[in-house]
């Protein structure tokens, strides 16, 4: 499988080829998101986008959400930082209070579901919306769209809040290199 054109992936996979170069090079991908964001509204300055890890991990996941939401859970039994792609509800406690919170996630599926159906994952960004609007922020909902207008429009915010996972870790990257602050509460499995 070849990375598709005009996408971010393809245009860095393209240009990482042309220069012989490994992946994971933060600082090409950083400019490649910033050309790619030129024509991007950026999230408004006092909000806060707020990555949640959606779709096959909650989806497939043989644990509730009241579990998920309670404890750390694990995707593949691992029981290690690298395995807690959803984190419980004391991760978004642990967060300082912000007026206008934008709820980031997309549903998206790898090979571990046959048949598709998002109600966990529905049922998990309502508990952190109503969560988040119990501690009074205004919350906005910015779920469903492709992966790469996700790291355009996250990696513009001032202030974005890291789930699990490789994709939420690239974006907090690209926001730290626009100066941008990072949220990302200390991992605790199970205090």
């Amino acid at each position: 499988i070849f990375p598709a054109e005009n996408t971010l992936f393809g245009e860095y996979h393209r240009r990482a080829v042309a220069k012989n170069i490994g992946w994971q090079n933060y600082n090409l991908l950083y400019t490649v998101v910033s050309e790619f964001s030129k024509n991007i509204t950026p999230p408004p300055l006092d909000a806060m986008v707020v990555h949640m890890r959606l779709g096959d991990v909650i989806d497939s996941s043989r644990n509730s959400v009241s579990d998920l939401l309670l404890r750390q859970q694990y995707f593949y039994n691992a029981e290690a930082e690298w395995d807690a792609y959803v984190r419980p509800l004391r991760h978004y406690s642990s967060l300082p209070f912000i007026p206008h919170i934008i709820l980031l996630g997309g549903v998206h599926y790898g090979q571990t579901m046959k048949e598709p159906n998002a109600t966990k994952s529905c049922l998990y960004v309502r508990a952190i919306q109503k969560y988040f609007e119990a501690r009074g922020s205004k919350v906005t909902l910015r779920l469903g769209y492709p992966p790469d207008d996700d790291v355009l429009f996250a990696s513009q915010s001032e202030m974005f809040a890291q789930a699990g996972g490789g994709f939420s870790r690239t974006i907090a990257e690209m926001v730290k290199r626009r100066g941008g602050k990072v949220f990302y509460p200390k991992y605790d499995p199970n205090p």
